[in-house]
């Protein structure tokens, strides 16, 4: 124990201070035991008697030596406290004259803390692993050289002399990086020599040799030094020369100086060149008080000799070194030593530039320190180590747990850290762990930086937390500053762990970047939470009455900019970046709205900001408005490239102004109806961005896998105003754009590219110019308004090679008798032009998603499967989802049509509408178009009474999809008199090319007369176009089941009655349906407005579906034909026409695979293909290849293939096997692959330059093959999607995996049902009137008919075998159910994972055979995902299946490892019982019943653990602990359930615990239960924890266990007798692997950072800069004094509190622990003492108290730099 100086204080303290190295600066060396000597001595050269362990007695080593000179190499060479070793000439009791090269090579240090004598002789030591010379070491040589340098056999076989070893070292000229260090005596007759990089050199501790062979008493001085030392470095820098030179002036010491030594050290050399002038040396600082006497002498140069306890730097108000007018402009070296307890400032006592160093300048060096616990108070610059730094100087290796407190520029490390001009500081390795408070520029690491670099080995695990703005993880506040490596394969990732929160501007890494700045390779886990609100305005774009556009806002809006990586970014880069931390906003309200926008996963707001290769993943991101994946709102020059938002969920609730008592929505209105149907509540909300404005913004390469949507609908369906954002898109939720991307680039305010200009660029393949482009979404969206699965809302702008598989939905329930429109589109809701068509320009796009509601609740018009809106143009795009509506205006491509041209679409998803809004408006339901406006007229400009058409075109478009559309059961067109007689005859308006065309406005001069001729202008022209006649409409039974057909109001046509605005229909062809009286057939026309026959044609030629497959039918007899072209054929360009396919009808020539257009890929498989098949009309980019009789297997190229997005391939006739695998720029393959024989894929693709690979399947893969093996072949790969094999396994492979999709092995007896992959149109699934009308159920789709059945006959079912499936990895295997719910395992046989690493399951589970689960780390079983689709299906379809009752099928969890046996204590079965409604432990969340609990049937798993079945389930299974609220919510469910047995129970962490804001905490384990027995007696019964505990590794971070506060939050303190994470750990209680960071702990009768007391067992834990501390005011643990125990009489009873840096009283067992703390034992409180009582209280670095049973071993702990082991440790003090 260390007394600390008694001084000024009535209170004295027993502190312990031990030490565990974070800064990586020096290893933390395993302290050899006291006896330890060399071991594994191997002679290379000479000859020598190394004797053996039962041959040393005395602990004395004797090595004779025969030769001059030898060479040994040693497994170790150290040195215990207590040992000795002598190097004698044989013969001799000297050395004289003999030389030993000794060589270390067993990866351990070399640490001498004994004698070590060669009297005359010269010892080398070579050691890579670095050389550790303790404070105890005492070394008499004649000469000593100690180096770092690594040596071969060979080389060492060589060195027979002396000069031999000298001219090896010599040839050397590179040194290692491990540190030499000598703080003990070294005397020497001739010379000593560090040769390495880091050199550390106590010269105080040098002597020469007077007889030149014995122990010499003659320090050296500085000449005696610079004659006999020499020092070899590659950095001078990095060696330390220390010496005494603080005088003390007697007492007290605090008014003692420095007194400097000038004369350097000269002989140092450095990369082989000796240093001109030499170096200066080090003056020691030992004490606190030499610590604040380097204030006085700001450059000079210091380190510590030890460990410092500043604790009593409170009483001493101790002051920052270096301030403005005198800033440290020295050298500082903490040899990677401690501060402990170092407090500076208080709350009334606040300064500027406040740290261990205040204001340090150009030229410092400061190094190497850890400060351990303590508190730094400032006002502006307040860091740990440093205040303010400016100009050139150096800060590396530091570690800080104090906790930091400031106003503004405050950081973990360093408040501010600015270069001055071209002088730049440099900064790097940092960690901290401290709290950090702050109003503005609040970082965990630098509250502000400019124009600095900061890399290196950094993270942050204290809780960041900023009243005000610009508050990050690492940085608060960056300008011109770069923060991160540059990725490389070695490259460290920057990284925050906890919590950030802050006013605005608030991000896991920085909150505001500005200027020329860089943040690359980091990454954020904590949750990032912005408080408050900035304003700013919201712009956007406009158009009035369709005719001009304008520019507006909305007034002013809330703004919080909260990213994972960034707040806020002007004019940065930001790349190769990752967040999984939350990322919100402060809700407030009954609605639980969100109070500010742009919240990003990555960036909250981003403006002339390029951010590549960004994923965010599997978290929430949430605020008002403008929330993205990865960016909130995007403006300027920014570019996303290459970002992911990887299962994130993604919510806003709608703009907000104002605060929580005069707020509201914001609304935009972005077309000036005057019936406000489209006033909306702003919400911009994507999977990649959520707002995109201004032209020059872009996203490329990106994908979404996460959900996007407005906030949910109530459970009883009503519409919250919190679910009524709109503008909601699978990648971009809004895009607002002036005018189309720039022509100059370098000019953003050059005029815009045309419409055509843009699409020339675009059918060239350069996509550079598109807003959005090689983009996509795969989870679902959900909106108001405005709602697509790319964008939500384009106002102008592009998206080109992109589309969506997620579903489509809106919140939206429109007005009966309103023209509210949803704008809902699978690839984009709504597109915003005027009447010209200068809007969007949408080119080679596709859905397939399923869009809509099929309950038909939430409606509006304008529903698509491409646009819902569109204005602009729609050029090679197409729908295969379902899409279903309760309003008028839906079309299976576009649902309303204003402006622009399409062409190249097609629809094969089927359209089903139930118009609600019947009496007011026709149904309007097209294939392709729900209805087209024909009011396109363009006034001229000279004649204001002249009008002109503007004509769109619509061409080469097909339908295939069935068009369904009914009429609401309450409706009568003829009897309901409610209805105004004009609207009574709204009929089903079903088309199979367009539904319905609206009429124009005529137009009127000024004497309001109509323009002649205005009304008949036509506007539309529609050519090479067809569809099928599965066209139907009927009346909505109440029941909701069965529609009765209306003849009289089934509509079949192409189009509606306003034929007169149509210039020309031509090459159009009506198939008719192959299954006559079911749907409408289509008849001829008796006028040009005949409604009077419901079933019309324009200009349609009819084919009969015989002959459709014909290319002759497509010629409608006028000269006009379809024009055809054959794949490969000369001219064909695959941008226009038509092709046919085998069976099928005719489909688009410009999808046409790219396997096609480039069949490069077939060269040298002439044997093996027997045919191959571009394209069906189900899937025109499958490629379909026939192998060859007697060909088993076929061997691509992936790379050659080309095949990319829904590109797909099948293989008929055999087996598949893909090489090179892989997809470039992160994307995830999202195709189809079937193999009708055994499908490998080996994702091998390799990395080359720019071009990099991943090994990924999107969620929208589906892989098929009799048998499946997906090969990583050491690379790391993530699997959505679904992998099934059709009779056989699935086998998964690589380095780290992810499965978060599902795989499905075979079912013994049964077929597999494959949609869309045949290569003709089977037999159509039997279309009745009762599927027509059945509502409830899907309808059968083309991919139906296309769909091919494996193993379909009965005789092939008999061979189909029961599949088994596994995954294997080399490092860790995680198996996920994932934030979408996309993960299953279904198997009818046994179920592996196998991760060397650590194995993670959490998916859904349905298993027919064995769960196995091997590792040689952690295996986690986790049950909550099967609990949380239900609990039926976690009882039915798992624990039933592994219940041990006998019963014949049941299965076994089998537990193994891989290279090793399995560690049983490894194994863990895991579960949420979390209830989030109420915020508390629901330990009966799973139970089904009294008798049919949880844990009865985990009891009755069976299990087997490295050939063990007689495994207790229970002992295995833990409750996860997610975060502080549910820590603190164990006790408390004690305190509330006095009979639970929840401190029996395990608990495991799901990951590190930010406790910094918790308050009203209670031990677990802590009070007591009242029990009442039978006979009435009540009995007090105390509380403890008698679980496990299992940390996994994880830390809980900034816990107080005294921060309370009342429930008008008001703080108080709370005090607890035994104080701890736990109470009392009781016997058969475990702790493990578990660290406790920087928390403070204070116990009235007992405390340690784990637990007051232990009775239990503590394991593998680490404490680490905790105040932990016992006042003894409520002591109870009694000791007999005895004799010599002072005033007191022997045998007199004591009662002692204790405090302890593990526990503070301990009777188990404490094993494998490592201790860095500040340990109090104070008085305390003596009022609340027994008068009559003899008390005291005492410290230990583990524990206070040690009673009978305690057993301790392996604990670490280091007293003032010198290290001892330990094998028991008590620590006491008398007070």
């Amino acid at each position: 124990m260390i007394h600390q100086r008694k001084i000024l204080k009535a209170i004295a303290y027993a502190i312990l201070l031990c030490f565990t190295s974070l800064t990586g600066a020096q290893p933390l060396y395993a302290v050899p035991a006291n006896t330890q000597t060399p071991t594994g001595g191997q002679v290379m050269s000479g000859n020598v008697n190394i004797p053996g362990r039962p041959d040393i007695e005395n602990n004395t080593m004797n090595i004779v030596q025969q030769t001059q000179n030898s060479v040994i190499k040693w497994d170790d060479f150290s040195i215990g406290a207590d040992a000795t070793v002598n190097f004698i000439r044989e013969g001799h009791n000297d050395f004289n004259g003999f030389t030993s090269f000794n060589y270390v090579n067993g990866g351990n240090v070399s640490e001498i803390y004994g004698q070590l004598n060669a009297l005359g002789g010269n010892i080398f030591i070579a050691n890579p692993a670095g050389v550790q010379i303790g404070n105890s070491a005492q070394i008499n040589v004649g000469s000593l050289y100690v180096t770092n340098k690594s040596f071969s056999d060979a080389e060492l076989r060589n060195m027979q002399s002396k000069a031999a070893i000298e001219s090896a070292l010599a040839r050397k000229t590179e040194a290692g990086t491990a540190q030499l260090m000598s703080l003990g005596s070294i005397t020497s007759a001739t010379s000593v020599t560090f040769d390495g990089s880091r050199i550390v050199l106590d010269t105080d501790r040098l002597f020469t040799s007077e007889s030149g062979g014995g122990v010499g008493e003659t320090q050296m001085d500085i000449n005696a030094i610079n004659k006999n030392v020499v020092i070899k470095t590659d950095d001078a820098d990095k060696v330390v020369l220390g010496y005494s030179a603080y005088d003390d002036k007697g007492t007290p010491a605090a008014e003692g100086e420095f007194k400097p030594i000038d004369t350097k050290f000269t002989n140092i050399f450095e990369k082989g060149t000796k240093v001109s002038g030499g170096i200066g040396r080090y003056m020691w600082v030992e004490d606190v008080f030499q610590l604040q006497a380097m204030q006085k002498y700001t450059n000079g140069w210091f380190a510590l000799r030890n460990a410092i306890d500043a604790n009593y730097s409170s009483e001493m108000n101790f002051s920052s070194i270096g301030s403005a007018g005198s800033p440290f402009k020295g050298r500082f070296d903490g040899l990677d030593y401690h501060i402990f307890g170092l407090t500076i400032g208080s709350e009334n006592d606040r300064n500027d530039n406040v740290g261990l160093f205040g204001q340090v300048g150009d030229g410092a060096i400061i190094r190497n320190v850890t400060l351990n616990g303590g508190l730094i108070t400032g006002r502006n610059n307040v860091g740990s180590i440093a205040g303010s730094v400016t100009g050139s100087a150096l800060i590396e290796n530091i570690t800080n747990t104090a906790d930091i407190d400031g106003t503004n520029n405050v950081g973990g490390i360093i408040g501010s850290l600015k270069a001055d001009g071209n002088k730049k500081p440099q900064a790097q390795h940092f960690v901290n762990s401290g709290s950090v408070n702050g109003k503005t520029n609040v970082g965990g690491i630098v509250g502000y930086a400019e124009g600095i670099t900061l890399d290196g080995r950094i993270y942050n695990l204290g809780a960041v937390l900023g009243t005000e703005n610009n508050v990050g993880g690492i940085v608060g506040h960056a300008l011109n500053t770069t923060i991160g490596n540059p990725l490389g394969e070695d490259a460290y990732t920057i990284y925050n762990q906890l919590g950030v929160t802050g006013g605005w501007n608030v991000g896991g890494i920085v909150g505001l970047i500005e200027g020329n700045s860089i943040v690359q390779n980091v990454a954020n886990h904590g949750d990032v939470k912005a408080t408050k609100f900035d304003t700013e305005q919201y712009n956007y774009h406009g158009t009035k009455n369709d005719t001009e556009w304008y520019d507006t806002n909305s007034g002013p809006v809330n703004i919080a900019n909260a990213g994972g990586i960034v707040g806020k970014a002007n004019g940065a880069t930001i790349r190769d970046v990752r967040n999984d931390g939350d990322v919100t906003t402060k809700q407030e309200g009954t609605d639980k709205h969100y109070i500010a926008g742009n919240v990003g996963g990555i960036v909250g707001r981003a403006e002339n900001t390029n951010i590549t290769n960004a994923d965010n993943s599997e978290n929430h991101v949430a605020g008002a408005h403008n929330v993205g994946g990865v960016v909130g709102y995007l403006t300027g020059t920014s570019v996303v490239d290459s970002a992911q938002n990887d299962g994130g969920d993604i919510m806003a609730t709608g703009a907000r102004t104002g605060d929580e008592a005069t707020g509201k929505f914001v609304t935009e209105t972005i077309r000036q109806w005057s019936d406000q149907s489209e006033k909306v509540n702003i919400g911009n909300i994507g999977g990649i961005v959520g707002y995109l404005y201004g032209r020059n913004a872009q996203i490329k390469n990106s994908a979404n896998r996460g959900t996007v949507h407005s906030a949910k609908i109530n459970d009883n369906g009503t519409v919250p105003d919190t679910a009524k954002a709109a503008n909601v898109g699978g990648v971009v939720g809004k895009v607002s754009m002036g005018r189309q991307a720039p022509t100059d680039k370098n000019n953003p305010d050059s005029a815009g590219y045309t419409t055509e200009a843009l699409l020339e660029k675009f059918r060239d393949g350069d996509n550079t110019l598109a807003t959005i482009y090689n983009s996509y979404n795969t989870g679902d969206v959900q909106g108001y308004m405005g709602v697509g699965g790319v964008a939500g809302q384009m106002i102008k702008g592009s998206v080109t090679a992109s589309y969506n598989l997620g579903d489509v939905r809106s919140t939206r329930v429109a007005q009966t008798g309103t023209v509210d429109p949803l704008n809902m589109g699978g690839v984009v809701g709504d597109t915003l032009a005027i009447n010209d068509g200068s809007g969007t320009v949408i080119y080679d796009v596709y859905n397939a998603g399923t869009i809509g509601d099929d309950e038909f609740n939430y409606l509006g018009r304008h529903v698509g499967g491409v646009v819902g809106r569109l204005g602009g143009t729609l050029e090679k795009a197409y729908n295969t989802g379902e899409i279903y509506n309760g309003y008028s205006v839906t079309g299976g491509v576009v649902g309303w049509w204003v402006s622009g041209n399409i062409t190249n679409v097609f629809n094969t998803g089927n359209v089903t509408v139930v118009n609600k809004d019947i009496h007011n408006r026709n149904s309007l339901v097209g294939g392709i178009v729900g209805a087209a406006n024909a009011d396109t007229l363009k006034q001229d400009d000279n004649n204001k009474d002249k009008y002109s058409a503007i004509l769109k075109t619509l061409s080469y478009a097909y339908n295939l999809g069935t068009i369904r559309s009914f009429v609401p059961s309450d409706y009568s067109a003829t009897d309901d008199t409610t209805v105004p007689e004009n609207q009574r005859n709204n009929i089903n308006v079903v088309g199979g090319i367009i539904g319905g065309i609206s009429e124009h406005t005529e137009r009127y001069d000024n004497n309001n007369q109509p323009i002649q001729g205005t009304n008949n202008l036509k506007t539309i022209k529609i050519n090479n176009v067809y569809t099928t006649g599965n066209l139907y409409a009927a009346t909505q039974q109440q029941n909701r089941q069965l529609c009765q057909g209306q003849s009289e109001r089934l509509v079949g046509r192409a189009y509606n009655n306003h034929t007169n605005n149509l210039e020309d229909v031509t090459n159009a062809y009506y198939i008719e349906p192959e299954k006559s009286g079911l749907f409408s057939e289509l008849r001829e026309t008796t006028g040009d407005n005949d409604r009077s026959n419901p079933h019309y044609n324009y200009n349609f030629t009819k084919i009969e579906w015989g002959d459709s497959t014909e290319k002759g039918s497509y010629n409608d007899g006028n000269g006009n034909s379809f024009e055809f072209h054959e794949i490969g054929a000369e001219g064909n360009d695959y941008s226009s026409g038509w092709r046919f396919v085998n069976g099928s009808m005719p489909i688009l020539n410009a999808f046409t695979p790219n396997t096609a257009k480039n069949d490069a890929w077939r060269e040298g498989h002439g044997d093996e293909i027997d045919s191959v098949q571009y394209g069906t009309a189900a899937n025109p980019l499958l490629t379909i290849i026939n192998l060859k009789d007697g060909v088993s297997n076929i061997e691509l190229d992936w790379g050659a293939l080309g095949l990319s997005g829904a590109g797909s391939l099948a293989v008929y006739g055999g087996g598949l096997t893909l090489k090179n695998f892989g997809s470039q720029l992160g994307r995830y393959y999202n195709g189809t692959i079937f193999s009708e024989g055994v499908l490998n894929v080996n994702a091998n693709a390799q990395s080359t330059g720019d071009v990099s690979y991943s090994y990924n399947l999107g969620s929208g893969s589906r892989l098929y093959g009799t048998s499946v093996n997906f090969n990583a072949f050491g690379n790391d790969a993530t699997l959505y999607g679904t992998i099934t094999s059709t009779n056989g396994d699935i086998e998964i492979n690589g380095d780290n995996l992810n499965v978060i999709g599902s795989l499905k092995s075979s079912t013994a007896g049964e077929s597999t049902h494959i949609d869309g992959i045949a290569k003709t149109p089977g037999s159509s699934a039997e279309i009745t009137q009762a599927t027509l009308n059945d509502l409830k159920n899907p309808f059968p789709t083309i991919s139906d008919v296309y769909s091919y059945e494996a193993n379909g006959s009965e005789e092939a079912k008999k061979d189909v075998v029961a599949g088994s499936i596994s995954v294997d990895a080399k490092g860790s295997a995680e198996v996920l159910y994932g934030n979408m719910g996309e993960g299953k395992i279904d198997t009818q046989g046994d179920f592996t994972v196998s991760g060397k690493d650590s194995v993670y399951v959490d998916s859904d589970l349905h298993i027919g055979g064995d769960l196995n689960l091997n590792s040689d780390g952690e295996i986690v079983l986790d049950l909550s995902n099967m609990g949380n689709i239900g609990k039926d299906n976690l009882h039915n379809s798992f624990l039933d299946h592994f219940k041990n009752d006998g019963t014949e099928g049941k299965g076994t969890i089998k537990v193994g490892g891989v290279e090793n046996a399995v560690n049983a204590d490894n194994f863990m079965i895991a579960i949420d019982m979390w209830d989030y409604q109420n915020n508390e432990f629901a330990l009966d969340k799973y139970d089904r019943g009294d008798d049919d609990t949880l844990a009865g049937d985990i009891d009755k798993l069976k299990i087997n653990i490295g050939g063990n079945d007689k495994v207790t389930a229970r002992d295995h299974t833990f409750i996860w602990v997610d975060g502080a609220e549910q820590l603190n919510g164990i006790q408390a469910y004690k305190d509330e359930n006095a009979d639970s047995q929840i401190l029996s129970y395990n608990f495991a962490l799901k990951g590190d615990v930010d406790a910094s804001q918790l308050t009203n905490y209670n031990p677990i384990g802590s009070g007591t239960t009242t029990v009442t027995g039978d006979d009435g007696k009540v009995t007090e019964i105390e509380n403890k924890f008698t679980g496990t505990f299992d940390g996994r590794g994880f830390r809980i971070i900034g816990l107080d266990v005294n921060h309370g506060e009342e429930d008008d939050g008001t703080p108080r303190v709370n005090k607890h007798d035994d104080a701890g994470v736990f109470g009392t750990v009781g016997e058969g209680g475990t702790v493990k692997d578990l660290g406790i960071y920087s928390s403070h702990i204070t116990g009235e009768d007992t405390a340690g950072a784990v637990a007051g007391r232990n009775e239990g067992t503590i394991t593998g834990v680490t404490t680490f800069g905790n105040e932990v501390k016992v006042t003894g005011t409520h002591a109870s643990t009694t000791i007999e004094r005895g004799k010599g125990a002072g005033e007191e009489e022997a045998g007199s009873t004591v009662y002692v509190g204790a405090a302890g840096g593990i526990t503070g009283v301990n009777s188990g067992t404490i094993t494998n622990v490592h201790a860095s703390d500040t340990v109090i034992a104070s008085e305390g409180d003596a009022k609340e003492y027994d008068s009559d009582k003899t008390y005291m209280t005492v410290a230990g670095g583990v524990a206070g108290i040690k009673q009978s049973r305690f057993r301790y071993s392996n604990g670490h702990d280091w007293r003032m730099g010198h290290k001892r082991p330990r094998q028991e440790f008590s620590a006491q003090a008398r007070l």
